[in-house]
């Protein structure tokens, strides 16, 4: 879909065709829109298939008379595996004109276009460009809150159970993380190329307001990379806990194991077509059952009596070892 926009008495107005100093919108071209760019426009037909790419990084391109930009935007989609990732945003700038083109409709630029940012200037188009890029800064940081705040409710819930879902969860939020980091260091690449950029004149007002982008992008950037360091740690911690609690179970099932062996000992060893005490008696049952409770029990009072111990030597000899650096003192 392309739209065509306009600043009128300091607010934008649609319009319906190319006018001097006019902002053009390009969200996922069809292929007729897709002819109007190459054949009317006379943009190139790779740098269009650049833009569209979902995996293109953020980097300037300068090339008969015009200045393409393409950063990169944040895109929150509920129904995706991974909700929160980010995509190419071009900003083509033109001498008569400035052109946008995104694979998705983006609140980025709905809320520059639809007069919710204030004071937008479209003297030289810089003004407007910085608008998008402190705008993008300002999702991404809303992006990371809400990363964050989904993050404590999936470790609130891991710390009842452990579960896949969750630990996906975790691990979808992890990748978002690093797509946001990654992406916030493309554009504060871009942001300090602005100033050596011919095409865009910096007054000083905008100068400051250059300044001020870079502060919001650099705040974003620290953000996420703490969020991101945090939840490896807890990537980490849980993964401890899963492999601590397996070895429970090994120990448990080991144990039982064990136990078991010795009644099996008993009743194989009677199977025997040998001869044996007690297999004339009445009470060579009751006898082979009996023996093999009593050792069974015997069994099980030695490993938990041996568990115990092993469990009370850390504290003995960090105990020991106390005392002894008290003496030292």
């Amino acid at each position: 879909m392309i739209t065509f926009w306009k600043q009128t008495d300091g607010s934008f107005q649609q319009i319906q065709s190319i006018e001097e100093n006019c902002l053009i919108k390009v969200v996922t071209p069809d292929k007729d829109e897709f002819d109007f760019l190459v054949n009317e426009l006379k943009l190139d037909i790779d740098l269009i298939h650049d833009i569209l790419d979902i995996d293109e990084v953020a980097r300037i391109d300068k090339e008969n008379g015009t200045t393409a930009i393409i950063m990169r935007i944040p895109l929150f989609t509920p129904t995706e595996e991974i909700p929160f990732r980010t995509i190419p945003l071009g900003i083509i700038l033109h001498q008569s004109y400035l052109l946008t083109i995104c694979l998705h409709d983006s609140a980025i630029l709905d809320d520059i276009l639809t007069n919710r940012i204030r004071n937008v200037s479209m003297t030289n188009f810089t003004d407007y460009i910085l608008n998008i890029f402190n705008r993008s800064a300002y999702y991404f940081l809303n992006h990371l809150k809400e990363i964050n705040r989904r993050t404590y409710v999936v470790e609130r819930n891991l710390r009842k159970s452990v579960e896949n879902s969750a630990l996906i969860e975790l691990l979808a939020m992890e990748k978002s993380l690093v797509y946001f980091t990654t992406s916030l260091q493309g554009n504060q690449y871009l942001l300090d190329k602005f100033p050596r950029l011919a095409q865009l004149y910096l007054d000083p007002d905008e100068t400051d307001f250059l300044e001020e982008v870079q502060n919001d992008i650099k705040q974003a950037l620290e953000m996420g990379n703490i969020y991101s360091n945090i939840l490896s740690g807890m990537m980490d911690a849980f993964a401890s806990v899963i492999s601590n609690n397996l070895n429970v179970v090994i120990k448990q099932l080991t144990f039982i194991s064990l136990i078991l062996m010795i009644p099996t000992l008993i009743v194989s060893t009677y199977g025997m077509n040998i001869g044996l005490p007690f297999q004339g008696s009445p009470f060579a049952f009751a006898f082979i059952i009996g023996v093999s409770a009593i050792l069974s029990v015997t069994g099980i009072l030695i490993f938990r009596k041996s568990t115990i111990s092993i469990s009370r030597v850390p504290r003995k000899f960090f105990s020991s070892n106390k005392a002894d650096v008290n003496k030292e003192e």
